[in-house]
């Protein structure tokens, strides 16, 4: 773990113990091993230094683009809108193909296959079609999936490598591979993760269906709080969990741009001042190189959808709250999980029952210090900067603003029960 003072720990402790973004500066990166200077803010396209009369400029790398995510950082829009039929037909015209969301989205992305690592038999089709067909253009895919199923190893990223890059059946130089990471801090994105992990009922870890029907006794899932699943990835020892799939990806590449989630400016096309920018005009505009046409038109489109949302967390802890009163006798065997859930949904929406007026149980000062170091950790590595100082006091910030709404707290279902109202609504409910 990042050394850390015990006093913070206790400061921490004492933010939550009641029971009850600034985005970092963007500093221009490192150079890439191909030219590439990159920023988190805008990518300058390679310049090519003509020495001598009668020099011809070497053309610009084709790229096979992948975004790896990773979840929870805007993945499902950014996917639908480049898939959708007009950002196809745009970034055809920056010579862009997409491979179709079915055949890329897919877990494990990348399969273990005696030491070495392996596509999908249906990718390796669709690449090895395009290296036929479309040598000569750009590729881009998209799958969260790729940062945690990202090839192991030396021999895992040759593999990789030799199938996404691989000669050309005509002999010509394959694809340059570029990596694009959306970075959300960690402390903001884990929530937001835990939720998407139990608001479906699962089976064999899969994904079946949003809600809980059955009883965890009756085959249903049962939902850990907040509190303590984080504490169970935080405290296993193992410090680098959410810096592998980035580093992994970036060795095994030849470039990678990191796109700020916070970031709502982008530079228009030879531009020299950012104007307003949503999520996908930002990740495209500042994460794909060589998508001017595209970055473009999005930037004068200025019609953005609606980003997708997911179910309240409230009511998961209105899920467990149920679960509680059903497994301590509070109301009949008969009721099923879900009418349960529910009622008690009404009841708080009904009787104006405020968020922050149920108690509520947060994690211990030893697993705030984990999130936060774990945080702070991923931060410093992929937001590379020259001004720690300022990323470090946007990162507190930050910080303190997620303690304030108390975003790693659940409902205290066992001192719920205890108020009054709550007792009369069991006993007159169910």
């Amino acid at each position: 773990m990042v050394s850390t003072s015990a006093a913070r720990g206790r400061t921490l402790g004492r933010r939550l113990s009641c029971n009850n973004i600034l985005s970092p500066s963007l500093i221009l990166g490192a150079a890439i091993s191909i030219g590439l200077i990159l920023t988190t803010d805008r990518i300058l396209t390679p310049i090519v230094n003509i020495t001598g009369t009668g020099k011809i400029p070497e053309p610009a790398p084709k790229f096979f683009v992948l975004h790896i995510g990773p979840q929870k950082t805007g993945t499902t829009t950014i996917q639908r809108r480049i898939n959708s039929d007009k950002l196809r037909s745009q970034l055809a015209l920056d010579n862009y193909n997409v491979i179709e969301h079915r055949v890329i989205h897919v877990h494990p992305s990348i399969n273990k296959i005696d030491g070495s690592y392996s596509f999908s038999d249906e990718f390796l089709a669709v690449v090895e079609q395009l290296k036929t067909t479309q040598a000569n253009s750009n590729i881009f895919g998209s799958s969260e999936y790729l940062y945690t199923d990202y090839p192991r190893g030396s021999k895992g990223c040759s593999s990789v490598r030799n199938v996404l890059l691989g000669n050309t059946k005509n002999g010509e130089e394959g694809w340059k591979l570029h990596i694009v990471f959306t970075h959300r801090q960690l402390y903001d994105r884990l929530p937001s993760g835990w939720n998407q992990m139990f608001k479906f009922h699962r089976k064999n870890g899969n994904p079946i269906r949003i809600g809980h029907i059955d009883w965890p006794e009756d085959g249903g899932n049962r939902i850990i709080p907040f509190y303590e699943w984080i504490h169970k990835r935080l405290g296993d020892g193992n410090e680098h969990e959410f810096l592998q799939g980035y580093n992994t990806w970036k060795s095994c590449s030849d470039s990678i741009s990191v796109v700020n989630f916070y970031n709502h400016t982008a530079y228009p096309p030879n531009g020299t001042t950012p104007v307003e920018a949503d999520l996908v005009s930002n990740f495209v505009c500042n994460g794909i190189p060589d998508a001017s046409h595209t970055c473009s038109f999005l930037l004068q489109e200025k019609e953005w959808p609606e980003t997708t949302t997911n179910p309240s967390v409230a009511f998961l802890d209105f899920d467990m709250l149920a679960v509680y009163a059903h497994e301590t006798g509070l109301i009949s065997s008969v009721w099923r999980r879900k009418e349960v859930t529910k009622k008690i949904v009404q009841f708080a929406a009904s009787n104006e029952i405020r968020n922050n007026s149920l108690p509520i149980r947060c994690p211990n000062a030893t697993t705030l210090q984990l999130l936060y170091d774990h945080s702070l950790e991923l931060e410093r590595a992929v937001m590379a900067t020259k001004n720690k100082t300022q990323q470090k006091l946007n990162f507190d910030i930050g910080w303190e603003k997620a303690l304030e709404k108390q975003v790693f707290c659940n409902y205290d279902p066992e001192e719920i029960v205890k108020r009054e109202e709550w007792k009369t609504f069991f006993e007159e409910s169910f």
